[in-house]
């Protein structure tokens, strides 16, 4: 059964001077998902190919949702994780695609998967430590190096993901970023923000400022080697134009929890979050690089946990139910939509 689309807060300022192209017309569409599981990440290919993942307390093993027509439609598989010992479900928090066939999975209990056949069968990667609990982002450069950060620590991979190690110098965060095999940030509670230079052996702690207050820093991104974003509790959102050296606050214009954000470039770029106290998640948006942000869609009884960006007209934004009742339906997925016009 195909989900119902429905469009949500699309007004855009079309007016101009005579003569100007028409811009294209933009709006975020709810998906019906069919599933009350939480989601924790979405990661697409292409404009038609990706995948969500997430869990719960009834899921054993984890979820994984699979499309093939950007985000329409999708199909689910449950187990992902072989079954615990302890009762209950975990979450799986972030996945990351190479190609149709090799891709990666990180979650909580020690998880770190991997599948060579497009997602049909995932395997444990071997571990000696502990340092997989409770992993929370995922992110590779090129086919060999990647990185795994999260409550446990820091790993790194330089052989495509068949073996994995922690630095030298242990990290721990919630969100990680390179731009190329050696230059990297990562973030996470009480306002941390730190950098490395040499691929994660070492890293720099970068010393806030009062007027940068401490928050919980959930979310990262960088859209080349000198502009960056990070987003946290209460709305805030931090960026750096110089790699990272220093940080300035930027005004989000919303007192909700951020939990992810993209660019396509050093000027466009979203954010997403939800506010506990009303149960509503937003999407905001800037043309700018942040020096101002606007709200561009709001949808209620949602915690939108995680955005993913492909480029300027596909974009995709998911989560968790935040207050459950038989009128909410199953879990949403919000679809960025950008109709080009001709001039």
């Amino acid at each position: 059964m195909r989900p119902v689309a429905v469009c949500l807060a699309v007004l855009f300022l079309l007016s101009g001077c005579a003569g100007d192209p028409p811009e294209p017309s933009q709006r975020w569409v709810v998906e019906e998902l069919g599933s009350r599981a939480e989601f924790r990440d979405v990661f697409f290919l292409d404009a038609d190919h990706g995948w969500i993942v997430g869990g719960g307390h009834n899921i054993e093993g984890g979820i994984l949702g699979e499309t093939a027509d950007g985000g329409r439609t999708w199909t689910f598989r449950s187990g992902i994780a072989k079954p615990l010992r302890q009762p209950g479900g975990l979450h799986l928090n972030a996945v990351w695609f190479q190609d149709r066939s090799t891709g990666f999975i990180v979650g909580d209990r020690y998880h770190l998967l991997r599948t060579v056949d497009g997602g049909e069968h995932w395997h444990k990667v071997s571990r000696n430590n502990r340092i997989w609990a409770h992993m929370r982002d995922l992110q590779f450069v090129d086919e060999q190096y990647g990185w795994a950060v999260g409550n446990g620590g820091l790993a790194r991979t330089t052989d495509g993901g068949a073996s994995w190690a922690p630095p030298d110098d242990p990290m721990r965060g919630q969100a990680i970023h390179f731009v190329d095999r050696e230059r990297g940030w990562l973030v996470g509670k009480f306002g941390v923000i730190r950098s490395t230079t040499d691929g994660g052996g070492t890293w720099t702690t970068y010393e806030n400022p009062e007027e940068m207050g401490k928050p919980d820093w959930w979310g990262l991104e960088f859209a080349d080697d000198r502009n960056g974003w990070a987003v946290g509790e209460g709305g805030a959102i931090a960026h750096t134009g110089d790699g990272g050296k220093t940080w300035r606050r930027q005004t989000s214009g919303v007192p909700h929890i951020l939990m992810d954000v993209d660019f396509v470039d050093r000027f466009q770029g979203w954010a997403v979050g939800f506010d506990r106290s009303t149960g509503s998640s937003t999407v905001i948006s800037t043309m700018d690089g942040g020096a101002t942000w606007a709200e561009q869609a709001r949808i209620p009884s949602e915690g939108m946990r995680a955005l993913f960006v492909l480029d300027r007209e596909h974009a995709w934004a998911v989560g968790e139910q935040q207050r459950r009742s038989p009128r909410d339906g199953s879990q949403k997925l919000l679809r960025y939509e950008a109709d080009q016009v001709e001039p």
